[in-house]
Order: structure tokens, then C-alpha cells, then sequence
């Protein structure tokens, strides 16, 4: 049991005695529900601002990247068969074809990110969906403690006796003045 004596804390902390024989359960059901929303995936709604900015940037640098294709194309087929920066050209194609190819695969995902968080279909939304109930009770949950917890508050405020404060009137000291004249030092 509690007493007058015991620290706020003590007070404060979660005692099923005084807050009912279901306040571990309850308590249980919360720390279940934190562990549950640790594992809850990001929201893409929040984030579209961004993925517009990502999608507008993924664009430039795709075009980019099919301009400098295009030019090492251009000075590929300028060459002679046998001429030996050919071989230097077909290597940079390749490269610049395969670095073209993981842009637009990257643009394509979000693209499709952006589709999915507009239409409201992202991961979240399903995580949300498919774990409202225990959700819901959580939130029962941590409302019956928390009112709980405020009741047993009041009590011990009913109990305990209200501190005084005492106000002490302000203290004003006047000191002698000493007015010095001209030619006199001040000792």
C-alpha cells in the first residue's frame, strides 16, 4: 500500500492493487501494441512532396544520361572499324546504356510509389488496415489507465494536505547619505 511519505514516483508508478486487478493486463496490451507500431512501414503519403521533387529529378538525369548515349553514338559511327578509340567508344556505350537502364528502373518504381500513395494503396495503409483492431483496443487500454491514473491522483491530493506558502512583506533599507562638498575627500 501506499503512504503519505512515499516519492512522487512511487506514487506514479503502475500498482495493480490500488488501480485494479486488470492494470497488468492492460499494461501488457500496451507494451504489445508499442511492439507492433515499431514494426509499422513509413508513410509514403507524407513523403509525396519529396517523391515529386525525386520523380522531376530522376527525369533530368535520365535525359542527361540519353544525350551522352546519343553523342557517344554519334562519335562511334564517325570512326573507322579499325580505328582503336572505337573499341574505347563501345565500352562507354555499354556503360552509359546500362547506367540509362537503372535510371529508368528507378524512375519507374516511383512513379509507382507516387501512384500508389495518391490512391492511398501504400504499405502503410494496408499494415493500418489489416491491425485497426488491436489498435483500437490499445487505445481503450491506455485510456482506462490514464484515467485511472488521474483518479488516483485526485485521491491522493484529497489526502494529502495542500502546501502553505507564506508571503514575507518586501524589506526596503535606507542607508545614510553623505553628500561631500568641494574640497573635502571622502573617507
Amino acid at each position: 500500500m501506499k503512504t503519505l511519505g512515499s516519492s512522487r514516483a512511487k506514487r506514479l508508478a503502475l500498482d495493480s492493487a490500488a488501480w485494479g486487478a486488470d492494470a497488468d493486463q492492460l499494461a501488457a496490451q500496451l507494451q504489445e501494441t508499442a511492439r507492433l507500431l515499431r514494426q509499422r512501414p513509413a508513410s509514403d503519403t507524407a513523403r509525396l512532396p519529396a517523391l515529386h521533387a525525386e520523380v522531376t529529378r530522376l527525369q533530368a538525369q535520365v535525359g542527361d544520361a540519353g544525350q551522352r548515349l546519343d553523342g557517344i553514338r554519334a562519335q562511334h559511327d564517325q570512326l573507322r572499324r579499325r580505328d582503336p578509340q572505337r573499341q574505347v567508344l563501345a565500352d562507354r556505350i555499354d556503360r552509359q546504356t546500362g547506367a540509362l537502364g537503372r535510371l529508368e528502373e528507378q524512375l519507374t518504381g516511383v512513379r509507382a510509389t507516387v501512384a500508389a500513395a495518391e490512391l492511398g494503396t501504400t504499405p502503410r495503409d494496408a499494415w493500418d488496415a489489416a491491425h485497426t483492431e488491436p489498435l483500437e483496443r490499445a487505445v481503450s487500454a491506455g485510456r482506462e489507465l490514464g484515467w485511472r491514473h488521474r483518479a488516483e491522483q485526485r485521491a491522493v491530493r484529497a489526502v494529502e494536505p495542500a502546501a502553505v506558502t507564506v508571503e514575507l512583506p518586501p524589506v526596503t533599507v535606507e542607508a545614510p547619505s553623505r553628500v561631500l562638498r568641494r574640497g573635502q575627500t571622502r573617507r
